[in-house]
């Protein structure tokens, strides 16, 4: 019979076709029963999708990337265009404003095409990152791809980079004023680990918290993009269910979903891996590192191995972890953090919010720290008193801090430039940013170091002296400032000696250059040009009329590419010049490129340090800021206590005062006094009143007190308070299928739930979504829980005049009003002015009237209003 019998012969395999005869074996017969049989369940691996060839390089390569980054948009560099195919042309093309077109790709191929030109690229990712909340995979050309014969088959290409909402540095997609915060979450049942990141300046931060916060840490760290574990990830049928039907997702991503401003992206369950995150940490950082919890280890490694993978070619600088406490802050809930107007106004803006009045900083880098300390004040008091001291320092001599704020105003942004330049994107205009800073930190230095008081800051303060030297010796800072558009000339000739001589036979060239320009010139006119540049290099171009003098001087001149009125040949002079010149620029290019290395390189094995200093700079740009603000606004320096007690004398808002200042005219002062036999103001009054403005002030003056900040008051003693809650103003929330009264009911349930004796809480109006029996009846329910359990400072607005004279026997309660002036002629004002009783009317017809309700509807709604009385 015939078989194929394998021989193996040392590393080789032969397979050899014979003819062989075999002499029968004896049956055997098994007596094994069937039942005791063994069977193999080994499950069988399942098929690979494979992806079969188009014979188009450019086409393989994008269904080969598209499956293997299928949340990212591909970009294919072909060319000079960036271009994009198929599914992802049919789709974004249009939102682009890029013409779709058919393109036969190979025979039997034709697919959906859109392109632009590379030059435009950044505008395209601006589009795509930004406004479009995309993740964008770059694919690059890299070289070319031969047959066996040496011919050029295609261009290779890879991914270089995924650019990420969370990931970007590149300045220009990024605002200066902002952090740009990549967050990663992981839950554990009913713990939860978070780490975030701006890869922009490598700060890294992790915090363990629990579902019931994390609604509050959101609106805290505001993320541009968020990672969760793929097992949380819905099919798509039900992402397009989730737009309506906000049940299907779980409780972590149905806080994300909904936010336009946040991406989610997802990581493999094995990336959240604590064991792999505690060793990579441990080998990045020798030092002790703060005591970690599993959690946050978790998603820590999640979140540096998706920075990884964005980042393909280079990785960024990370800074060394630090550990959030919520102890050591101010816990400010979500819906305090927008009904305040912290960050921005209920409009959605930076201008009418607090960070909008309060932002006078010098630098991007304060601006970003101040957005910081308005989301998370200082619980510390000796912390709180270090920052005001320095404040009060600067609001004394006038002089001193213009000087400072203007040296500041100098600044650059060395912080993101650093990253930039370890992820071997930066410049020369990187490398001086990061120069001015350090020696703008050595002036300021000079100037302080005579104040006592400044002197443990000012050591805090490290200008890197030798670092800057350094710098300022190897590159001339007015050509690199200068943006002249050249290759080479950046590195000071004297600062390495191979360049030095390189530059001395380049102007020895030059001389030889001008010289025999000189001469031709001579000959043919000054319209004569050595050329250098261009796909025809050393060439001679001349007048066509003027062209013989030059072939009668240089006989053996090779004539090339002739117009109508120019010229062009090539003599041996020249030529022999401008390849040298072409030589000696090419070494000068390859030696400033090794310095430039050299010095990033030396800058980057300090950069721990120098971002701490940075870190320091943007804190002294912020304090003179405060003080700045204290002149120009005449705010005072508050107390801070450890007791339970908040007075505020002559108090007001700061964004409502700021807007009426512009308008000329003077917003109204309020006391408020609360603490022992007070903690909670009862406060009625009418519509228009001033009781919202009331409350807000009270709040912010709080929050901006445990920032370290003079507040906008005649005199200030704080209590320090460890939570900040707020229930003012409506809002409903019909995507989750919350009315109105719904969000409210969420709110003060929260407030309710999490306030402790230490909280500051300000609540408007609660119960008016529902029937009044319904709605005095829980206002009287929560104002009672806040007396007898909770015991914090609270300040409860209500038109529920009749809920201040049920309560006005409670021991720590006090009834407080706002009210209005009526002339004889039926005219009136509101005076905007809080004080001790009980306000029994809200005035909401003379509101209705001031609104331009038509006059038979006042007339019909004052009679009934009688009736009723």
């Amino acid at each position: 019979m015939w078989r194929y019998a394998r021989q193996r012969l040392g590393p080789v395999l032969i397979i050899s076709r014979s003819f062989r005869s075999t002499i029968p074996l004896p049956k055997r017969v098994s007596k094994l029963k069937l039942s005791e049989l063994k069977v193999d369940t080994v499950e069988p691996k399942p098929l690979e999708h494979i992806i079969p060839p188009t014979g188009s390089i450019v086409l393989d390569t994008v269904r080969e990337f598209t499956n293997k980054y299928p949340q990212c948009v591909l970009l294919v560099q072909v060319g000079d265009f960036y271009e994009l195919y198929e599914s992802h042309a049919s789709k974004y093309a249009s939102q682009l404003d890029l013409k779709l077109t058919k393109k036969s790709i190979s025979s039997g191929n034709i697919v959906d095409f859109a392109g632009f030109p590379l030059r435009s690229l950044d505008r395209y990712l601006d589009i795509l990152v930004n406004r479009l909340q995309c993740k964008v995979a770059l694919c690059e050309q890299l070289s070319a791809v031969t047959r066996d014969d040496q011919t050029v088959a295609g261009i290779q290409r890879r991914i270089t980079r995924v650019i990420t909402p969370g990931t970007v540095i590149e300045e220009r997609f990024l605002q200066s004023n902002q952090y740009n915060y990549l967050l990663s979450i992981y839950p554990n049942q009913d713990r939860i680990g978070l780490a975030w990141v701006d890869i922009s300046v490598g700060e890294f931060v992790m915090q363990p918290t629990t579902l019931a916060r994390l609604k509050d840490d959101i609106a805290r760290i505001r993320p541009r993009e968020v990672i969760l574990p793929s097992s949380m990830k819905l099919p798509e049928d039900k992402w397009e269910q989730g737009l309506f039907d906000a049940d299907v997702y779980d409780p972590i991503t149905r806080l994300l979903v909904h936010n336009p401003n946040i991406t989610i992206s997802y990581q493999d369950d094995s990336q959240f891996d604590s064991q792999a995150g505690a060793r990579t940490l441990n080998g990045m950082f020798q030092h002790l590192l703060p005591d970690f919890n599993q959690d946050e280890l978790a998603a820590g490694m999640a979140l540096m191995m998706y920075v990884n993978e964005t980042h393909i070619s280079r990785k960024p600088k990370w800074q060394r972890p630090v550990q959030f406490d919520i102890h050591d802050c101010v816990s400010i809930d979500s819906a305090a953090m927008s009904s305040l107007e912290l960050l921005k106004s209920l409009q959605g803006t930076r201008t009418d919010s607090l960070l909008g009045v309060l932002d006078r900083t010098s630098t991007s880098a304060g601006s970003r720290l101040l957005t910081r300390w308005i989301s998370s004040p200082l619980t510390n008091p000796d912390e709180i008193k270090r920052r005001l001291d320095i404040v009060e320092i600067f609001r004394d001599d006038p002089f001193l801090l213009d000087e400072v704020r203007a040296l500041l105003k100098s600044s650059t942004d060395a912080q993101r430039a650093l990253q930039r330049l370890a992820l071997k994107r930066g410049q020369h205009s990187d490398l001086m940013d990061v120069w001015n800073t350090l020696d703008l930190m050595q002036k300021l230095n000079h100037k302080l170091e005579s104040i006592h008081d400044l002197q443990k800051f000012m050591s805090e303060l490290d200008p890197h002296t030798p670092i800057a030297d350094y710098i300022q010796s190897a590159f001339d800072y007015e050509k690199i400032q200068n943006n002249l558009n050249q290759e080479y000339g950046f590195v000071n000739h004297t600062f390495h000696p191979t360049l030095l001589k390189l530059h001395k036979e380049l102007e020895a060239l030059q001389k030889q250059r001008l010289e025999l320009q000189v001469e031709l010139r001579s000959l043919c006119g000054n319209s004569l040009s050595l050329i250098t540049d261009g796909p025809l290099k050393h060439m001679v171009e001349v007048n066509a009329r003027q062209a013989k003098h030059l072939t009668v001087r240089f006989p053996h001149a090779i004539p090339l590419n002739h117009t109508k009125s120019k010229k062009r040949y090539q003599i041996e002079d020249w030529t022999h010049i401008s390849i040298q010149l072409d030589r000696i620029q090419s070494e000068i290019i390859q030696v400033e490129n090794e310095v430039f290395e050299q010095i990033v390189d030396h800058v980057l094995n300090h950069s721990a340090s120098i971002l701490q200093s940075c870190r320091h700079l943007a804190q002294l740009d912020v304090l003179t800021c405060f003080a700045h603000l204290a002149l120009k606004n005449n705010y005072v320096r508050p107390r801070m206590t450890r007791t339970q007690r908040t007075l505020i004398v002559g108090g007001r808002h700061p964004v409502v005062e700021f807007n009426l200042a512009r308008k000329g005219q003077s917003f109204v002062s309020n006391d408020c006094d609360i603490g022992p036999s007070r903690l909670i103001w009862l406060l009625t009054g009418p519509n228009m009143g001033g009781k919202s403005t009331f409350l807000r002030q009270y709040a912010i003056i709080v929050i901006m007190a445990h920032m370290g900040c003079f507040v906008p008051a005649d005199r200030a003693w704080i209590g320090i308070t460890d939570k900040v809650f707020s229930r003012v103003g409506a809002a409903d929330n019909l995507a989750q299928n919350q009315s109105t009264f719904m969000v409210e009911m969420s709110e003060v349930a929260t407030i309710l739930n999490q306030a402790t004796s230490k909280s500051t809480v300000i609540m408007d109006e609660v119960g008016r979504g529902t029937s009044t029996k319904d709605g005095f009846s829980l206002a009287f329910g929560i104002v009672d829980y806040l007396h007898q359990h909770i015991k914090c400072r609270t300040i409860f607005a209500t038109h529920y005049h009749e809920l201040a004279n049920t309560m006005s026997q409670y021991p720590d309660l006090k009834c407080y009003c706002t009210g209005l002036e009526e002339n004889s002629q039926g005219g009136f004002r509101f005076l905007h002015k809080v004080q001790p009783g009980i306000c029994q009317q809200s005035h909401g017809l003379k509101v209705a009237q001031m609104a331009g309700l038509p006059a038979p509807v006042i007339e019909k709604a004052q009679f009934i209003w009688n009736d009723v009385q």
